[in-house]
């Protein structure tokens, strides 16, 4: 990949600025990191926790949906939280505490 890149720079007269081939590469990385991202969570992990009842990414309001970190619901199913940041904000930080308070009354460090 990363010579794909650079041989595409360089025909294309780059070699004159070599600080422009590494940073081409790196923007070429990012884009497949990106890409693949996105479909890695858009046909792996989303059909799978709809599948399960519930989705850690929003956007589908018929189920509920679940803070990743403290797996936990923030949202129940039928809410729409995507109109309002701050009651969905509001909403992780009192979960993800109430997740940190069970684990330290648990023994936990």
């Amino acid at each position: 990949m990363m010579f794909l890149v650079g041989l595409l720079a360089r025909e294309a007269g780059y070699v004159v600025w070599t600080f422009l081939t590494p940073i081409l590469v790196l923007v070429g990385i990012s884009g497949v990191v990106a890409v693949g991202s996105e479909l890695w969570m858009q046909f792996g992990v989303e059909p799978r926790e709809i599948r399960a009842g519930y989705t850690t990414v929003g956007g589908h309001v018929e189920i509920a949906q679940v803070d990743p970190r403290s797996n936990r619901v923030i949202r129940l199913a039928g809410e729409n939280l995507d109109d309002d940041p701050d009651v969905r904000r509001e909403r992780l930080v009192l979960v993800r505490a109430a997740a940190e308070e069970e684990r330290r009354s648990k023994g936990g460090a």
